[in-house]
């Protein structure tokens, strides 16, 4: 019975708490360690100061979903803008959706839950190392135990060291947040993010001289290729407890992660966080467009079983830059 009992309550846990989930494809496969190194439109949910170091328009779409709970998916797309050399904005929509069915137990034969956190985000460039953002949070809940909707908001800062591939990031999330009249805690998180091996593109150039245009090639430095990321989280309330509510108060979450792009069509990832253990990722792509694939092989733990709650957990995801 105690089985069937995880299979409502995970979903509880995790659609009642509106972070903590590990998003997006290529931040699954480094663990979900990446509020140091935010620069793509993964930003809107791992830290809004990185909206600001955005360097031209892009879109992600991701799936997810766990091995031993097949009915419990999510589904995350996102947009981000750099509309100048300071200024990034960005819109993101995170749906989770539960379907839960187990034969011969008539209370959870069906169990439905579903979970929208629509954001709005917008990162600003204060100087050339420092970036702040912020998100406008819309949350909205529906479930068997009820549902509700509030608004909330993030506040994020991206810091690099002077003249280093060395950053920094620290993000609050559920300022002023709540829903359905209960008040969300605040949840903290700090980063610490390394971006080497500078990535060298040749790029033509028109100029011109007299009467005539001419063409120049030049080689210059844009990205990085391999990047390092430490993070640290903390929370209230966790579903990674051993106690019979099945959450623990007051927890530290760490992330850790790497990624290597040898070349421009293909990169590695290689991550681990202490509720999805060991993960590691693949990208394909080229120039706009890109796939990648992540996979975490334990996912949430019973830690008084010892076995897996959740089971293994998949992510994809296709990025279109414009």
């Amino acid at each position: 019975m105690r089985r069937y009992v995880w299979l409502v309550l995970v979903p509880v846990l995790i659609f009642g708490y509106p972070v903590g989930l590990v998003i997006g494809g290529r931040a699954g496969g480094m663990g979900g360690a990446f509020s140091g190194i935010s620069d793509d439109a993964l930003s809107l949910y791992y830290n809004p100061g990185g909206l600001s170091s955005v360097t031209g328009g892009e879109m992600t779409v991701m799936r997810s979903q766990y091995t031993l709970v097949s009915g419990l998916t999510f589904n995350w797309i996102s947009v981000a803008l750099k509309v100048n050399d300071k200024l990034g904005i960005g819109f993101g929509w995170l749906n989770k959706g539960a379907v839960l069915e187990e034969n011969g137990y008539n209370e959870i034969d069906t169990t439905r839950m579903g979970d929208n956190l629509f954001t709005l985000g917008i990162g600003m460039r204060l100087n050339k190392n420092v970036g702040l953002g912020i998100n406008i949070n819309r949350m909205v809940l529906s479930s068997v135990i009820g549902g509700g909707s509030g608004f909330g908001m993030d506040l994020g800062v991206l810091c690099r060291w002077p003249k280093s591939p060395v950053y920094f990031g620290f993000v609050m999330k559920n300022l002023t947040s709540g829903m359905g009249g209960e008040t969300y805690p605040m949840v903290y998180r700090i980063g610490f993010g390394y971006k080497g091996f500078p990535r060298i593109v040749t790029r033509t150039i028109k100029k011109k001289v007299g009467e005539k245009i001419k063409r120049y090639r030049v080689k210059r430095r844009e990205g990085y290729r391999l990047a390092f990321d430490f993070d640290l989280e903390t929370k209230p309330w966790g579903v990674n407890g051993s106690d019979s509510l099945g959450y623990t108060e007051g927890l530290l979450h760490y992330y850790v992660g790497m990624e290597y792009n040898p070349i421009d069509i293909f990169g590695v990832r290689f991550g681990w966080n202490d509720m999805e253990g060991i993960s590691c990722g693949l990208r394909f792509g080229w120039q706009k467009y890109l796939i990648d694939f992540s996979y975490a092989f334990q996912g949430v733990m019973d830690k008084e079983l010892n076995i897996p709650i959740t089971g293994s957990i998949w992510k994809a995801a296709f990025t279109m830059k414009f």
